[in-house]
């Protein structure tokens, strides 16, 4: 299996991240809902244009009625014409096209929002990936370190030098192994499961592993942490969030939105509407009695109406209807404080986060180079008989999980800025080169202040 693993493709996170976006079904739903809001734009829109029917009528009456209208309906009549309708003024109609269009740019938030989040979620199931295979190989160090000391405890018992006590022992070491070795693989598997099925794809893929140096994860070259700690930096990036977060965009275009509708049903108190109606017809034939009877006008006929329309009482709907839209203005407004606050309050605490974690990577570095240097001599001089089976297990144990805190460091790091990115609005510039420039970019802007230090 090991070396099956070694023959799969391997695919990065940029790479996971675009067959988000092409395969998704959830992000392709959000397109369609996209879609269908920019169809009802062209929808309202095509009440401004005029409309146009033609028709024909075949219309036969009893011979008593056509006898008595001495001429003027013939028993049988074909004819046929064109109807012609044009919205001249509506305030309603052009208020909802504006609506539209607000809802529109609303929904396209909306969807980069929801976008967003599955993005977030593939980077952080992708991370949890790395975290698992990691654990997976410092497990099987374990597992190599317990397999060569059994070894070597046998040799001894062989030579009669050792009684089988220490045998035993490495022998339940390493079935204790082998048990996280299997869980370890088991969790692997089932994170690779739930990110293939993210991505709509094969599990048949190997990931590539990021750490602190990776280049994806760092901002002009150096760690993000060393501008992301600045406290300039960070106020720039909070009071850009209102203009970047997808959620506080959708938000702001249904407040929009809301003054429109509002505004709307104030203004139907005095604003007409006004139309054109015309029609124009032709007999095409006359038959049975009364047909051919003489008649002081011809057979084509037309009319052209104007009509201006003004509600004047409507049971206190209108009023209603304003009282309603007053109060979902104030809810949505109350609505935008409500996310923009737990946006910024979620982005201050990965700050300190990262700060943490960053922190700690330094912290586990010392540990492991210390812990390893207790290991190997403590497996020296049990080797040399000098030490017991404890204080080498002791020695073994503390390496191992300081090799695990580096690695769960260096993954806290990589998902607590993943997440100042996510909720900055911003997730996209894992994905998006030119999205990571112009961030990089306004960075520089920031630290051009000759006092500013990394």
């Amino acid at each position: 299996k090991e070396e099956e693993n070694k023959n799969l493709k391997t695919l990065n996170l940029k790479e996971v991240l675009n067959l988000a976006v092409k395969n998704n079904l959830k992000i392709k739903r959000n397109q369609n809902s996209i879609k269908l809001q920019e169809i009802g734009v062209h929808e309202t829109k095509s009440l401004y244009k005029p409309k146009i029917d033609i028709f024909s009528n075949y219309i036969e009456i009893d011979e008593d009625r056509a006898l008595a209208s001495r001429g003027l309906n013939p028993q049988r009549t074909m004819e046929a014409g064109v109807k012609v309708s044009q919205l001249i003024y509506s305030n309603k109609v052009l208020k909802n096209i504006e609506i539209n269009k607000l809802l529109y740019k609303s929904t396209k938030q909306e969807a980069k929002a929801l976008d967003d989040e599955i993005l977030y979620k593939a980077t952080l199931i992708y991370l949890n990936i790395i975290k698992a295979k990691e654990y997976k190989q410092i497990i099987k160090i374990k597992h190599d370190f317990i397999q060569r000391n059994l070894l070597f405890a046998k040799q001894r018992v062989q030579i009669g030098v050792q009684d089988r006590s220490d045998v035993y022992r490495w022998q339940s070491e390493l079935a204790n192994a082998n048990i996280q070795l299997a869980t370890s693989k088991k969790e692997l598997k089932k994170l690779k499961v739930e990110l293939s099925n993210l991505l709509r794809i094969k599990n048949e893929y190997d990931y590539l592993e990021y750490g602190l140096n990776s280049k994806l994860f760092k901002l002009l070259n150096k760690d993000a942490i060393a501008y992301l700690k600045d406290v300039k930096v960070q106020e720039a990036f909070t009071k850009n969030i209102v203009h970047t977060h997808p959620r506080l965009k959708q938000i702001k275009e249904l407040i929009k939105a809301k003054n429109e509708h509002l505004q709307m049903n104030k203004d139907s108190y005095y604003l007409p509407s006004i139309a054109f109606e015309g029609s124009a017809k032709k007999v095409l034939k006359r038959g049975g009695e009364a047909s051919d009877l003489p008649r002081t006008w011809d057979d084509k006929e037309y009319q052209a109406v104007i009509n201006l329309n003004l509600p004047l009482y409507e049971g206190g709907v209108k009023k209603s209807k304003i009282q309603k839209n007053e109060v979902e203005l104030i809810d949505l407004k109350l609505q935008y404080n409500d996310v923009k606050n737990l946006i910024i309050e979620n982005v201050r605490k990965n700050y300190e986060s990262l700060s943490h974690s960053y922190s700690k990577i330094s912290y586990s570095k010392d540990s492991l180079n210390s812990s390893k240097k207790n290991y190997e001599l403590i497996e020296d001089k049990y080797k040399k008989g000098k030490e017991n089976i404890i204080s080498l297990l002791d020695a073994q144990n503390s390496y191992i999980v300081s090799k695990l805190n580096l690695s769960i460091s260096n993954i806290e790091y990589l998902v607590d800025l993943s997440s100042i990115y996510f909720f900055s609005g911003r997730i996209d510039i894992l994905l998006d080169g030119i999205k990571k420039e112009e961030v990089e970019r306004k960075i520089q802007e920031i630290i051009k202040d000759k006092n500013w230090k990394i």
